[in-house]
């Protein structure tokens, strides 16, 4: 099927704003098309004129790659995805975030997290370079960014806070292809930099709720994945927060603290002791 034929499928299904794997998977039984050539149709919508397109494309790539496990794809197929996606995130900064919306960066991410912790095609060193040349870019981005808005904290471009939010966020879209069985030392590494620009994040900018919600949604990512090694981290991550937050927001933040802390009892009483709240809001937490 040609570059046209997907687009005018996609056009068509544009109202029921789902394009799922299975219907991929069908179109390719339908069609005699392998999940490569698919994929090389999807990849060549990422430079189509259409926003909407491109977010089409970038969806329909995560919902492909999730279901294409039997028989799990190869290096080839696996390399131009990667690639592709690397260009659209390349392009999507140098356009100042407007190639693609949120959601679909996204969703780019996610599929990249699914193609790279593919132990079956790729193999462990070259995943862990994979892994860095996406980390590494969002990583020093929000460094970056948090500097310039620590500049003048009274007048904080809103723009620049929801980019910072944005990628605190693809970081957690990424980590979902790993689990921590997958992780090597080399990855935790990488994951435990994110959650220290994390924690530099909250305490810079602790009261800004776009940030701190994209923060727990990174540190809840960063706990299923590193378990016991991010114990130490959670009193620097969550204290900032906790001093900011009011009682609504309370049992939100305190839910980031990994259960495991419960086999740890100087680690609890550590961080129970350490909330300097009022005693009915402590009574929450307890």
């Amino acid at each position: 099927m040609n570059e046209g034929g997907f687009q005018r499928k996609w056009k068509a299904r544009r109202k029921q704003r789902v394009l799922s794997g299975s219907t991929l998977h069908t179109v390719c039984v339908e069609r005699a098309l392998t999940p490569p050539q698919v994929i090389s149709c999807i990849i060549r919508g990422f430079r189509h004129t259409e926003m909407a397109i491109r977010g089409r494309c970038c969806y329909s790539l995560l919902r492909l790659v999730k279901v294409m496990d039997t028989p799990a794809p190869t290096l080839a197929t696996c390399s131009a995805a990667i690639n592709a996606i690397q260009s659209m995130v390349a392009a999507n900064v140098q356009s100042n975030y407007a190639a693609v919306s949120g959601d679909s960066l996204n969703y780019l991410f996610e599929a990249a997290g699914t193609l790279i912790n593919n132990p079956d095609t790729i193999p462990l060193e070259t995943r862990e370079q994979l892994l860095s040349s996406f980390m590494l870019p969002q990583i020093n981005g929000i460094n970056t960014m948090v500097q310039h808005a620590t500049q003048d904290p009274g007048n904080v471009d809103s723009q620049l806070i929801s980019q910072i939010g944005l990628i605190l966020s693809t970081i957690a879209s990424l980590s979902k292809g790993f689990s921590s069985s997958s992780m090597t030392a080399n990855m935790k590494t990488l994951f435990l930099q994110a959650l220290q620009v994390c924690i530099r994040t909250t305490n810079d900018l602790p009261s800004n709720l776009e940030v701190k919600s994209k923060s727990i949604m990174l540190i809840h990512r960063t706990i299923l994945l590193l378990e016991d090694e991010i114990i130490s981290y959670i009193p620097s991550i969550l204290f900032p927060m906790l001093q900011a937050c009011d009682g609504g927001g309370l049992l939100e933040i305190v839910q980031v603290r990994p259960a495991k802390t419960h086999a740890h009892p100087r680690t609890h009483t550590h961080f129970v002791n350490k909330i300097h709240v009022g005693d009915g809001q402590r009574g929450t937490v307890l």
